[in-house]
């Protein structure tokens, strides 16, 4: 009736549900098994995942250690992911890296809160010579 679409992913975490999520566009769920996460992982660009992009880890990963891939990801062993990125088991830290390049994600899911409004605006520029215009 209102004609909105709603894709969803559905795993045993948030990173798996929300690459899930993506998979199936649009208005489709994708239900991602814990046994299919592997081989869902293996070939994905590092990059896909929140975290493992950008400059900082991202750029780490691919000049540092030649890594594009999670199954090349894997091929790290967890005391140089440590070494490099520190002991830390939240985003970006080498605990985090080892997890998440296996399918395992710790973090909860937490609330976000809805925006009270949502505004639009259009500026027009004056002409030197003539009327308002677009």
């Amino acid at each position: 009736e209102c004609s909105f679409t709603c894709s969803a992913g559905i795993s045993h975490n948030k990173i798996l549900a929300k690459l899930g999520s993506g998979m199936h566009k649009p208005n489709q769920q994708t239900i991602l098994p814990t046994h299919a996460a592997a081989a869902l992982l293996h070939d994905l660009p590092a990059s896909r995942i929140r975290g493992l992009g950008g400059d900082v880890v991202g750029g780490a990963l691919k000049t540092e250690f030649n890594v594009s891939t999670i199954g090349e990801l894997l091929l790290l062993s967890y005391d140089s992911l440590v070494r490099r990125f520190g002991e830390s088991a939240k985003a970006g830290g080498g605990v985090w890296i080892y997890r998440i390049a296996r399918g395992v994600c710790l973090d909860p899911v937490s609330d976000r809160e809805l925006a009270r409004s949502r505004g639009t605006g259009k500026d027009f520029h004056r002409s030197k010579t003539g009327p308002l215009r677009d």
